[in-house]
């Protein structure tokens, strides 16, 4: 893939990227009005990283035959989209709220109970998955 090919992928991608952004406001939104006040703000957090980790790997096979992408172009899409993710949350949330970075990092704590990492890890490796299980993984090199 060369030249104006690889350009349209990442464009095509960036678009892939805007569209978790968009579900994922769209889904915590609704956990925040529905499910948070009725199961509380941890199990809530819970089912709606579940539900945005479905959502991603739903745009991801819907996608996938219009990426096209090789596998290793994949695995790169992927790494940009959660560099670009951890980019966003850290302009909007960090800079722009003004949220300290102990509430940030807190979203990682697995430990806890935060699922969050979940959504990055899905991000990264969504992509390849998809070309692997659909068959498609030598579309384009």
């Amino acid at each position: 893939m060369v030249g104006a090919s690889r350009v349209r992928l990442w464009v095509r991608a960036l678009l892939v990227w805007l569209s978790f952004g968009v579900v994922a406001v769209v889904l915590g939104t609704l956990r925040v009005r529905y499910l948070e006040p009725a199961l509380g703000a941890l199990a809530s957090h819970q089912i709606g990283t579940l539900a945005v980790v479905g959502a991603i790997l739903l745009i991801l096979f819907r996608s996938l035959r219009w990426l096209r992408p090789s596998l290793g172009l994949a695995w790169a899409i992927g790494a940009g989209w959660v560099l670009a993710t951890v980019a966003f949350e850290i302009g909007v949330f960090r800079f722009g709220a003004g949220l300290p970075w102990s509430t940030l990092l807190a979203e990682y704590d697995v430990a806890a109970g935060r699922l969050w990492l979940l959504v990055l890890v899905t991000q990264f490796v969504g992509l390849p998955l998809a070309l692997w299980i659909s068959g498609l993984s030598m579309a384009r090199t």
